[in-house]
């Protein structure tokens, strides 16, 4: 990202679709995955439930500010 030119929007919207790829194959440890699972299987007691998935960020919540989900957020999600 050294070299990014902020004002070339075609640079930027491709790094960008590299990046999200470098994360999306990076996956997730198991843990945090059980974690996840184990808090759905709490809030779902054994039904199908839609949740709310959002990003989420160190200092987002901020007491003059927020920006959670600013970055992505998925509603209606059921199931895992």
């Amino acid at each position: 990202l050294r070299d990014v030119d902020v004002n070339n929007l075609t640079d930027l919207a491709n790094r960008g679709r590299q990046a999200r790829q470098m994360i999306m194959n990076a996956g997730l440890p198991d843990e945090v995955i059980h974690q996840i699972e184990d808090a759905y299987n709490v809030i779902s007691n054994g039904h199908d439930v839609s949740v709310a998935v959002r990003s989420s960020a160190t200092a987002e919540d901020l007491p003059t500010a927020s920006f959670a989900g600013q970055q992505a957020s998925f509603l209606n999600v059921v199931g895992k």
